[in-house]
């Protein structure tokens, strides 16, 4: 595991499957949140009937769920990229980084020239839209988050 602060946010990489330990041990993170689905097994993900009854919606190419009781409903896969909001949301203009190939925040000095323009784009965009957490799993699993419970309990699940 890797882990650093950037801006307002500390951050931990780590091995990819990560969504399935976060959501297993760390439901706090998640619950009371409205999420931003950007990217679910690589592409866009609309809702099913059932979850539009429960609010769930799409707009341009992103599924955003209302604050979740439970995180067993929440849908996930590989190559999965959410944004965490305390209030309801819209992201204008955004990019999907989860689907780079190799996309993690401490990038290997062989990669760094490939990732850090970028992970420059990430954390631009993060500026801009201040989720309260990113999460994202795909080669590897990236959690960044500027409330500091919620990396405090992420970081030792994953410790």
């Amino acid at each position: 595991m890797r882990v650093g602060i950037q801006r307002d946010y500390e951050w931990l990489v780590t091995d990819p499957g990560g969504i399935t330990r976060l959501l297993s041990q760390c439901p706090t993170v998640l619950l009371g949140h409205e999420i931003a689905i950007t990217s679910f097994d690589s592409g866009p993900l609309s809702p099913t009937p059932d979850e539009q009854s429960r609010g769930w919606n799409t707009q341009d190419e992103v599924l955003y769920v209302p604050s979740l009781s439970s995180v067993d409903l929440l849908p996930y896969d590989n190559y999965d990229e959410w944004y965490l909001f305390e209030t309801p949301c819209r992201l204008p203009n955004f990019e999907v980084f989860i689907t780079y190939g190799g996309f993690n925040l401490a990038p290997e000095p062989e990669v760094a020239d490939y990732l850090n323009p970028i992970l420059e784009r990430f954390w631009a965009q993060l500026s801009r839209i201040r989720p309260e957490s990113y999460v994202a799993d795909g080669d590897f699993f990236v959690f960044a988050t500027c409330n500091k419970k919620h990396f405090t309990t992420v970081k030792a699940a994953f410790g």
